[in-house]
């Protein structure tokens, strides 16, 4: 069994910067579309965008340089 130990003062490493999808997301339009390098942060992206606006539908297409993911509605 592998044995945790408890370490006191610690201090907390700072978060990452929090909200980057939300601005990209709130000027995309219709037709609209982002390169991102992999589909872990397509999936952020579109995650971030039905968590604020659920009413928007996104695609995705796997692209020589990346994953594109377009605003469809």
């Amino acid at each position: 069994m592998k044995k945790f130990i408890v370490e006191k003062n610690i201090p907390i490493p700072p978060t990452r910067k929090k909200g980057k999808w939300k601005e990209v997301v709130s000027i995309m339009e219709i037709g609209d579309s982002v390169l991102v390098k992999n589909r872990l942060q397509a999936c952020c992206l579109i995650t971030s965008a039905r968590s604020h606006h659920p009413d928007m539908k996104f695609t995705t297409r796997k692209i020589d340089e990346g994953i594109r993911v377009w605003r469809t509605a």
